[in-house]
């Protein structure tokens, strides 16, 4: 089990991935709420390893989760450059646009909720294309 985490100041993305095809959670949560759902992720999934963006307070973030979390875990940081458009990519190939939005180009669109959560998506995906080759 795979946790990916888009790190923001207010709120991150956070995915649980169980191998590349299976999602089994995939949300947004406060950056001040990240340590203890990953907790209760763990509890529940046994996390193997924890993925996160390098952007916006990653460092400090994987501090934080290295000093308040129970038990080691592999924590690998990665690029994450451009994940929050291919996370906008995502959200919209999952949820195309309905009615009279399907004459807009989506490029023009913006999604109707916060897509860090499809960022953080992005993150697994491309560290388990990484660990392929």
């Amino acid at each position: 089990m795979i946790i990916g985490i888009d790190p923001g100041r207010d709120k991150c993305g956070l995915v649980l991935v169980k191998d590349e095809n299976q999602i089994v959670v995939q949300i947004v949560v406060k950056t001040s709420d990240l340590i203890s759902r990953i907790e209760e992720l763990d509890s529940s999934y046994n996390i193997d390893k924890i993925i996160i963006g390098d952007g916006t307070l990653s460092s400090e973030i994987v501090e934080r989760i290295r000093i308040n979390y129970d038990r080691e875990v592999d924590i690998e940081v990665i690029d994450e450059r451009g994940s929050t458009l291919e996370g906008r990519e995502l959200y919209w190939q999952e949820n195309p646009p309905k009615n009279w939005r399907k004459l807009i180009p989506i490029s023009f669109q913006t999604p109707p909720r916060p897509i860090d959560d499809y960022a953080a998506l992005v993150l697994v995906k491309r560290f388990l294309a990484k660990s392929k080759e």
